[in-house]
Order: C-alpha cells, then sequence, then structure tokens
C-alpha cells in the first residue's frame, strides 16, 4: 500500500551538467513530469544536490529547486570513505527523510531510506570492449550495490528490463520500465530558410546530407557509418555530405583519423564549428534526407525520436534496444558492423522522395505517441511510491496511455 502522504527526494547531479548528457535530458525530463503530478497532491518531492553543483539548482525548471538541500561535505567524504573501503555503513542520518531517486546507476549507501535507481544499459557488461575501462571498472562495483540496495529498479527500456533480469537474476517485479520521450515544443519541423541559416551560424551549409546525432566513441559504430558514406556511388558521395553532431567521446582517435581520411579520399564529411544547443538541433534534424543511427549498442537511443518529431526518416541497426526507439518506421541494418549494408540502406533512403517521406509520417506520428513524459514519470512515481500510474496522472487531469 502506498504511504498516507509519500515524499521523493530526487538526486539532481546529472541535472547540473554544464551541457546535459542523453542521461541528464532524461533525469531532467522525469523531474519535471514529477513537477506537474505532484501538484495533485498524492505525494510530494524536494531535490538534493551535490555541493559543488548546488549553486546551479536554482536554473532548473522546477518549482522545488527553490527547497534543494545540498549534501554536505561530511556526506560527500563518508560516501567516498564507503565505496573507496566498500564498507557496509550509511549516511541515512545526514540526509533528509524520504524515499529516494537516483537518475543514473548509482545509489547513496543508506540503509533506512528506501531508495529507487534508474539503469540505463547494462553496456559494461554486455559489449565492455565498447566502454571505457574505468567505466567498466565502476560499474562493476557500483551497480551490484545499487541493485542490492534499491527497492526499485527502472530500466529506460523493455530490452535493458530483461538484461537486469539476466544479469543480476532479480524478481521482474522489482523492475520498472519508464522510457525517455520527446519535448515537442523543442523537436519539430523548422521553416526550411530558418533552419538553413540556423545551420549556417555552425558553419554547416550543405543543402542535401545524412545527419548523425551520437558521441564520437566506439559504441556509436561511427566508423563503418563513415566508411559506408564513403562507399556511395559516385553521384551520391558528390550530392549529400554526412554530417556528424556529437562530442568527443574516449578513443575517439580512430574516428578523428578515419574522418581525416574519408574527406582525403573526396568525402563531404562536416562537423558543426561549436556545440549545437538543443533549441537548435530541430534544425539539422529537419533538412536531413534522413538520421543514420546505426550504433552497436544502446540502452534506449533518443536520436530517432527526435529525428520523427521533426519528421525526418531514420536509418537503424537492429541491435539491442534501437528497435523499441525507431520502431516501425525505420529503415533496419541488422548488422551494424557490415558496411555494405549501411551503404545500401544510405542509398534506399537517399532514393526517397517527398512522397516517400510523406508516406512515412503517419507511422512516425504513431511511434512518437508511445513515448511521453509524464507517463513515464507517473510510472516512476508509481514504482517509488506504490500510487497507481492512473490515479497519479487522474490527479492532474492528464490522459493515460493509450492501450497498445
Amino acid at each position: 500500500m502506498p504511504l498516507s502522504t509519500p515524499h521523493i527526494v530526487v538526486d539532481t547531479q546529472t541535472m547540473l551538467a554544464e551541457r546535459l548528457s542523453g542521461i541528464g535530458h532524461y533525469g531532467l525530463g522525469i523531474a519535471q513530469a514529477m513537477d506537474r503530478l505532484a501538484a495533485g497532491g498524492l505525494f510530494s518531492y524536494s531535490l538534493i544536490a551535490p555541493r559543488k553543483l548546488y549553486g546551479r539548482v536554482p536554473a532548473l525548471p522546477l518549482r522545488a529547486c527553490r527547497d534543494a538541500v545540498p549534501v554536505g561535505r561530511l556526506a560527500e567524504k563518508l560516501t567516498h570513505q564507503i565505496l573507496k573501503r566498500r564498507l557496509g555503513l550509511s549516511i541515512d542520518w545526514l540526509l533528509p527523510e524520504g524515499a529516494y531517486y537516483f537518475p543514473a546507476f548509482k545509489v547513496l549507501p543508506m540503509k533506512a531510506r528506501p531508495t529507487s535507481v534508474v539503469i540505463h544499459d547494462l553496456a559494461h557488461l554486455d559489449v565492455p570492449e565498447c566502454v571505457e575501462a574505468g567505466n567498466v571498472a565502476f560499474l562493476d562495483y557500483a551497480l551490484p550495490r545499487s541493485v542490492a540496495q534499491a527497492r526499485s529498479l527502472i530500466a529506460v527500456s523493455e530490452f535493458t528490463r530483461q538484461r537486469i533480469v539476466h544479469h543480476f537474476q532479480v524478481d521482474p517485479a522489482r523492475i520498472h520500465v519508464a522510457p525517455p520521450a520527446v519535448d515537442r515544443r523543442v523537436y519539430r519541423p523548422v521553416d526550411p530558410v530558418q533552419a538553413r541559416a540556423t545551420r549556417e551560424r555552425y558553419g554547416v551549409d550543405c543543402e542535401a546530407y545524412f545527419l548523425s546525432v551520437a558521441t564520437l566513441e566506439p559504441r556509436k559504430n561511427l566508423l563503418n557509418l563513415i566508411d559506408a558514406f564513403a562507399a556511395l556511388p559516385p553521384a551520391e558521395r558528390r550530392h549529400y555530405a554526412l554530417v556528424l553532431i556529437g562530442a568527443k567521446g574516449w578513443d575517439n582517435g580512430a574516428t578523428q583519423a578515419r574522418i581525416e581520411q574519408a574527406r582525403k579520399a573526396g568525402a563531404r564529411i562536416v562537423q558543426p564549428s561549436g556545440f549545437v544547443a538543443d533549441e537548435d538541433m530541430a534544425a539539422f534534424y529537419t533538412g536531413a534526407q534522413a538520421l543514420a543511427f546505426v550504433p552497436l549498442y544502446e540502452g534506449f537511443g533518443m536520436p530517432p525520436l527526435e529525428a520523427y518529431a521533426c519528421g525526418t526518416p531514420v536509418l537503424a541497426s537492429r541491435v539491442a534496444s534501437v528497435p523499441e526507439a525507431a520502431g516501425e518506421p525505420a529503415r533496419y541494418v541488422d548488422d551494424p558492423r557490415d558496411v555494405a549494408a549501411i551503404r545500401d540502406g544510405l542509398l534506399a533512403l537517399a532514393a526517397l522522395g517527398q512522397a516517400g517521406r510523406q508516406s512515412l509520417q503517419p507511422a512516425m506520428q504513431r511511434h512518437l505517441e508511445r513515448f511521453d513524459w509524464m507517463h513515464s514519470g507517473a510510472a516512476t512515481v508509481s514504482a517509488i511510491t506504490g500510487i497507481p500510474a492512473s490515479a497519479l496522472l487522474g490527479s492532474v487531469d492528464y490522459p493515460p496511455p493509450a492501450a497498445a
């Protein structure tokens, strides 16, 4: 049974980065949904933040930011020592009461406070060669501890839920699925003239292009994508550019070298002149012939949803969680290491005229309707408190999810 007046304490660390990662966007999206749901009066929530990032809390678009509590120096030092020395101690007495929600893999060491944690993927176990060694070591220790401590586990996809069961042999009833969604106010079709002007501000002035939105790291499979693009027939290679948007991740040297190699061979591979702000991403999606999203592994994968919201077709890899994110409208590559298959997928989407693009729009919209921040927020609050998601949505007069 739910508590009479449940109170949730949200860890904001992932939301306070200067530039939000996909995990940061997820945490903020769920927190904003929580903020709206709390207005229904069935639960309350507050925030905690690392001491060094506490000054950024007031900028969060959340009402509870006014009463956020910093995690003090003593709690931080004790947490560090408990984790470093693998001590069976807790810091409950140093933190406010409530049920704690941690949006990214790691929980604080607590015994008396119920905790819930989001697990975004298990790449460090499924494809460790695609994860930086330091992260593998950290997750090898921290994640089993989080799984053991947390009362509720939250997965961002059904695929990740299945991998949690596989690797940790936990009761599936402990695992709740709350996928990310797209802010349709940000990701929407943009007027072509305005979109071109926005792209030109970033030094991207190509008229016809394929788009990749991915961190430059091995898991994103950019080496094979670049090779596939460079292998297009001469006419398509002259007509199209490949626009790569993404921060430099770990072990990106080979990717940078392959970009230069392809450019020297005549392929037009373009990278924006600086970090592309979230509010400008729609201009890049809108103008693209297609999004090329062919990672080796994902826990979810937001770019296909963002592309669909802007009316853009998607080439996707049929691996891990990607089919959940890309859905029926995508064209698939069964093996993301198959350069010829990626090339053929690009060619198929290059041949897609305006009528073909238009024919995909209904399926794109149907797929987008499956993902909603309020529904995922309600699923999250329900996992933490036991309050039915339908009651939470009803308390703020928000429509329930459509029947599958």
